[in-house]
């Protein structure tokens, strides 16, 4: 099987770029609210509801959450038993295979469908939001702050640029759903890239790696277990 062993550097890179493009999955909705509205009304299990189609719209936007919430917990009991890497590849098709599954709710015209698809993407978005600010705080050293605020900085402007992402797409021949279609494509290389990685990707003390004083690995637990399980 290919394995590759990038700098913590890529890797702290490859958490930026899919916390953004997680973030700009979340604009597409508020970005084109009137043609999720018409959606709303016109999906097959609201029957025109036009009277709480605000709620509605509401519960699309927040929807994530639940995944989200029920998931983290989960992904990060996990992370110290499981190699951090395969869990944050398996969330990670995960929420491609959400975002595939809420574009193909326009053709089959059901709210349900989109509904349950972004809180699909909730589960998959836990996967490496557990995983990625341990990592950087092990290996960033004195540019932590650094790295942790370029990470965080993706989740106000992968948003605004999800925005328009959702905007322009609503106003295409293609419609809303292909602004989904794109994500899966484009985190689609990000997935694949975890299942490539060793499993101690994340362990101290590999050759050429500072050593961060003070601070616990992500996991620290699951290397434990492993030279335990040789033993």
């Amino acid at each position: 099987m290919l394995s590759i062993r990038p700098s913590p550097q890529f890797l702290m890179a490859f958490f930026v770029g899919a916390n953004f493009f997680n973030y700009l999955d979340r604009g597409i909705i508020p970005g084109a609210a009137s043609e999720f509205d018409d959606f709303i009304v016109g999906s097959a299990e609201l029957d025109d509801d036009l009277k709480n189609v605000d709620t509605y719209f509401g519960v699309l936007q927040s929807s994530f959450i639940v995944g989200l919430s029920i998931a983290m917990p989960i992904f990060a009991s996990l992370a110290h038993s499981s190699p951090p890497f395969r869990l944050v590849g398996i969330g990670l098709c995960v929420w491609c295979l959400a975002v595939v599954m809420a574009g193909l709710a326009a053709p089959c015209n059901s709210f349900a469908v989109l509904v349950a698809a972004r809180m699909l993407s909730g589960v998959g978005e836990a996967s490496f939001q557990v995983v990625a600010s341990p990592y950087i705080q092990d290996h960033a050293g004195d540019q932590s702050g650094f790295w942790l605020g370029l990470y965080f900085t993706a989740i106000p402007f992968g948003t605004c640029m999800g925005y328009g992402y959702g905007a322009y797409f609503a106003s295409t021949a293609a419609g809303w759903m292909a602004a989904f279609f794109l994500e899966a494509i484009m985190m689609a290389p990000f997935a694949a890239l975890c299942f490539a990685l060793p499993r101690d990707i994340t362990s101290k003390g590999r050759a050429g790696e500072p050593e961060v004083v003070g601070r616990a690995s992500l996991n620290e637990a699951f290397l434990a277990t492993e030279d335990d399980q040789e033993g």
